[in-house]
């Protein structure tokens, strides 16, 4: 997959160690779209304080949960739970 056909101007997607893709703006992480134990591609969008999980919608190609997340970080609706912050997650 080529992660610079998702760029823009103020956005960049990178794919981590963990074989996850990250979006990243004004050097922030914003969102990571990731496989979770089930096979499918989830996203997850930076909060204040918790992340929030979008949910009802998963993915079998990452390039379309990328899509997903770039219009829910231009202001698409969407609906989330909270995840809350693992313990020692800075470690």
């Amino acid at each position: 997959m080529d992660l610079a056909d998702f760029e823009t101007e103020d956005r960049e997607w990178k794919e981590n160690a963990k074989g996850n893709y990250v979006c990243i703006e004004e050097r922030q992480i914003v969102a990571t779209v990731f496989k979770n134990p089930y096979g499918v591609w989830q996203i997850v969008l930076k909060g204040e304080i918790w992340g929030r999980l979008v949910t009802d919608e998963i993915f079998t190609d990452p390039e379309d949960a990328i899509d997903r997340a770039m219009d829910v970080l231009d202001g698409a609706d969407y609906q989330f739970i909270h995840m809350y912050p693992r313990k020692n997650s800075h470690q």
